[in-house]
């Protein structure tokens, strides 16, 4: 009788715990409910969820990164990944999944929205400079960030040369300096200039490159410390880019004698790294007091030889 009214309770007890069971149903809510990144100056960007793309106004005027951190809220019980807090790359290769409590997922694609207008009025100051000089190329909406600058010359054949970032001497949202470097890969002629700029393009030009000014101290006088006797041979060595870009290309020279005579000599020979003269029968003994190289463009440089000629 005592087993009985045992199983009797027990069954009992079991009715009534299932009477009180509810049924439960996982969450199927697969949506992102808040995405927020920070921009350069730290404001918050709230994101727009739009036909499952995640799109993020990035203000006019500042550099738009290569990733962000964003923090996000999806829907209540589901998951994302890459999960909030991660740093994603901020392009549209970014994707994030949403998946609910009950397994259900959706796909959501990261579309940066550059607000950065066109460039504008992209003009060159002049029309002709010298390498290893600054040109300046000015217009409007550039943004002042050598991070997210690039510029290259356009040559005749139409082919890119990259000019290094280093080279920027000036940026901002009117102007851009940069010097042209002597170069192998640069030479005379004309070019166009082409920037990047926060993933906006423009080009400028063309205009005319002409060779650096001469630099002093890639001439030398193998005759330093002696002397040149009158009707003889006033070598000048050449290197550097001078020799690049004017070998062969030496007109004259103008020698200040000892009494301060100003004196013009003809180039007498000339090879790639090397130009001589042959100095005048009645030009005044004494030391040199400089000699003034001058190219067949009028460049010239000012020399300071040890020099002395002599009878």
């Amino acid at each position: 009788m005592l087993r009985f009214t045992t199983l009797l309770a027990t069954g009992i007890f079991m009715l009534a715990s299932a009477s009180c069971k509810k049924e439960y149903t996982a969450f199927p809510y697969v949506q992102i409910e808040r995405f927020v990144v920070e921009d350069s100056a730290g404001n918050a960007l709230k994101a727009s969820i739009i036909n499952n793309e995640i799109i993020v106004y990035w203000p006019p005027f500042q550099s738009t990164p290569d990733s962000v951190t964003p923090v996000i809220v999806v829907s209540e019980r589901a998951s994302i990944t890459p999960a909030s807090g991660t740093k994603v790359p901020f392009n549209p290769g970014t994707l994030y999944t949403v998946k609910a409590e009950d397994g259900s997922t959706q796909t959501f694609r990261l579309k940066p929205a550059i607000n950065q207008p066109p460039l504008t009025n992209l003009r060159m100051a002049g029309s002709s400079y010298r390498i290893n000089t600054i040109v300046g190329l000015f217009g409007e909406f550039i943004v002042p960030d050598t991070s997210v600058t690039r510029l290259y010359l356009i040559n005749k054949d139409n082919r890119e040369i990259p000019l290094p970032v280093s080279q920027i001497t000036k940026i901002n949202t009117a102007l851009v300096y940069v010097n042209i470097p002597v170069s192998n890969t640069i030479d005379t002629g004309t070019y166009q200039l082409k920037l990047i700029n926060n993933n906006r393009t423009g080009i400028a030009g063309p205009f005319r490159l002409l060779p650096p000014s001469l630099i002093v101290t890639d001439f030398t006088f193998p005759q330093n410390g002696s002397t040149v006797k009158k009707g003889n041979v006033f070598t000048l060595q050449v290197a550097g880019s001078s020799e690049k870009y004017y070998s062969g290309k030496f007109a004259y020279a103008i020698f200040r004698a000892a009494n301060g005579t100003n004196i013009s000599i003809n180039v007498s020979t000339q090879t790639n790294n090397e130009v001589s003269f042959v100095i005048p029968a009645d030009f005044p003994a004494g030391a040199l007091q400089q000699v003034i190289i001058v190219s067949t463009d009028n460049s010239f440089a000012t020399l300071k030889p040890s020099i002395s000629i002599t009878e």
